[in-house]
Formats: C-alpha cells, structure tokens, sequence
C-alpha cells in the first residue's frame, strides 16, 4: 500500500491520533485497504470515475453525491470534538474514456452559459501545436483528447461549456458547505482550503488534459480562509510558489501537530503570518517531474510518443524543460513570454548562454535534492 513511509504518520492518520474526527468523500485515487480507512477516517464515502452514478434505484450526479455526504458529514459530526473533512470532488475531471460526452453537468445546469461564446485560448491554434516538439504528433493522448473535445468551434463551445456548468455546480457545494459551517456558528473557526491537483489544457498548443509543464497545466487554484490570517491579509492575492506538498504541512501546523521529517512541503501558513520571515526564505523556483518509470531517467514510462515523460525546473523568469526519453530540451523566457510561445533553444527566437547553462546547473541541483527527499 505504501512503501516509502509508515503509513501512519501521513496527513489524514495524524489527524485521527491526535483527536480529530475525520472524513474524506469523493475521489480516493488510491489503494483502500480496508483496515488502513477504517483506522484513518470515521466516515470514508470512495467513489469517482463516472458523473453519473446510480443510488438507491436512483440515478445521481457524482457532485449531488458530494454535496449530500459532505452536509451529513458536517451535521452528524461529534460537536465536542475537532474535525477535518475532505470533499474530493470528481467534477471537473472528464469521463476519460467516453468521448461523445466527456463532461456531464445536472440537466438543470444546461441553461448556464448557454447564450455566452467562451474565447478559445490564445495558443490554440494549428500554429502553436506546429511549434511542439517532433515528438508530439496524432498519437499523443493530449492531441488525440484535444481532437475529441476541442478541434472544431462548435465541439469546443459544447464541451467547454459543460465544464464550466459542472464547476459551477462544484461552487454550489461549496456555497452548501459554507452556509452550513455559519448554521453551527464555526464559519470563522475553520481553517478552509480550496484548491485541486492539477491544472488543465483546454486546447492551449493544441492539447487537451494536463501532465505537461505548461502554465496551464501546472497552475493550480488556492483559496485559504485561516481564522489566524490578519485581517490586513484577507482578501489579497499572493504570487508566491506554493506546491501540492505542502498542504499537509499546512494542515498539520495548523492542527499543532509537527509535520514528520518526511514531509518534504511547507507551511503555507507563513506567508501571511510571518511575511518578512518568508519574503526572505521562501522558495523561489521548483523542480517539477511526471514520470511513471524510474524517477531518476524515465526508463520504464509509457511510450514517448503517448504520454512522454518530462522534467522541468520553474521559475517566474524562465522555464526549463528535460524530455528524457528523447533527450529534448526546451527553455522558455516567460518573463517576456507568458504563454510559452517561442522556444529559445528551438526556434529563431535569441536567447543567451548564460540563462540555458544558469537553468540547466539549477535544474540538475533541484532535480537531485527533490528525488532524495529533502525539503523543497
């Protein structure tokens, strides 16, 4: 189930041995075996994969479901006791492998936006997906999905639209859960946090999902409504890298639990908490990594031409990408060029030596210190 660390001493275990009621509903992408939930959350609803889904002779909408768990969570909940609860929404995630209808809001969504044209992006264009690298071609499974969602104008105001019908109805449920924290009088005692694992590619350079270290894919929404926030904070808009790692730390801290050494993220919380401290230490580029073989060089991924493995170093002037199976590079001056539209290493466009050797030596030091498990 987990060979890298006890799986005890990870997020959600901590919480239930330190006190807390605990629930998790919706998406559980992961292994459950049975004696590890039952040990780890005292309520435990796992479902995800399909928007529709049948329950008690009825047919359900996967976020109704999420709804109704997640307000029976909260209602039915030891009122002497503190507690954490994950709603793991499945919308807006597609039906991977239905291509007619890969996005399926309520019926009673279907009038939203109905009247609106959604621009396409920027970068969808046949140009942009001429400039990707040779090994992007029709077998990719981003372009193969981008042909079934997005390659026509019509497709893409259809399925567009039915994405944005079911993350409205995502906010409607967390409008539920909101009014029903302010129903039992703790709304301003809860620490919130809102947010998802990934970002993704609605035809930007002619794609569709995520996995790849475009702006789109790997920039993530993060809403934190934390009772201890300054007042002088609240409501403002912070550009400082933050990482899926660390939300446990975030969480952990919060509950007064110190994060195991293990944990490679940081407490968030810092940044409004302590601002001077984490203006001055806070980190200022990351390495980013998909790879479903060895982690160190890919071997054993998927074919490069499906899903190809790739590496990135991030930061807020340039970015640098390492496609290992094909031993490609990218570097891109986002700083002047937000959308990722000219390849300095593959294009006419100039770049200059020291920015490629300054990227490529950070890249090789991250990469190292990340894949050894040391705080990032």
């Amino acid at each position: 189930f987990n060979k890298t660390v006890p799986w005890l001493e990870t997020l959600y275990p901590l919480l239930k041995r330190n006190g807390y009621f605990t629930g998790l509903v919706g998406k559980w992408h992961a292994p459950t075996p049975r004696e590890f939930m039952t040990k780890t959350f005292d309520v435990f609803e796992s479902y995800f994969g399909s928007h529709w889904m049948k329950r008690g002779g009825q047919k359900r909408h996967v976020t109704d479901l999420n709804g109704q768990h997640a307000l029976r969570f909260l209602k039915k909940r030891p009122k002497n006791k503190k507690f954490s609860l994950t709603v793991s929404f499945f919308a807006t995630h597609a039906e991977d492998g239905n291509i007619k209808e890969p996005y399926q809001p309520m019926p009673e969504s279907m009038n939203l936006y109905a009247n609106t044209t959604i621009p396409r992006p920027k970068t969808a264009t046949q140009e942009h997906w001429d400039r990707m690298p040779w090994f992007f071609d029709h077998r990719n499974e981003g372009r193969r999905r981008w042909k079934h969602r997005f390659d026509t104008d019509d497709n893409y105001q259809e399925k567009i639209k039915n994405m944005y019908r079911m993350a409205t109805e995502v906010d409607a449920v967390v409008g539920a859960v909101i009014e029903e924290l302010k129903e039992q009088g703790i709304y301003n005692k809860t620490l919130l946090v809102f947010t998802t694992d990934n970002g993704n590619l609605q035809g930007e350079h002619g794609l569709a999902e995520k996995w790849y270290p475009f702006e789109e894919s790997v920039r993530v929404p993060l809403v934190i409504q934390d009772p201890r926030m300054p007042k002088s904070v609240q409501g403002t808009h912070n550009d400082d890298f933050t990482l899926s790692v660390d939300l446990a730390p975030t969480l952990l801290r919060a509950a007064g639990i110190e994060p195991p050494k293990f944990m490679q993220g940081r407490d968030m919380a810092q940044l409004y908490l302590d601002p001077v401290e984490a203006k001055r230490t806070w980190r200022q580029d990351f390495f980013y990594e998909w790879t479903q073989g060895n982690p160190v060089n890919s071997v054993g991924h998927n074919a490069y031409f499906h899903i190809p493995a790739v590496y990135a170093l991030i930061r807020k002037d340039y970015k640098y990408f390492y496609w290992p199976q094909v031993k490609y590079e990218q570097l891109f001056h986002i700083e002047k060029d937000a959308f990722e539209e000219n390849d300095l290493l593959n294009s006419t466009a100039q770049t200059t030596p020291q920015a490629l050797h300054m990227m490529r030596a950070r890249y090789a030091f991250l990469k190292t210190w990340a894949q050894s498990g040391n705080p990032v």
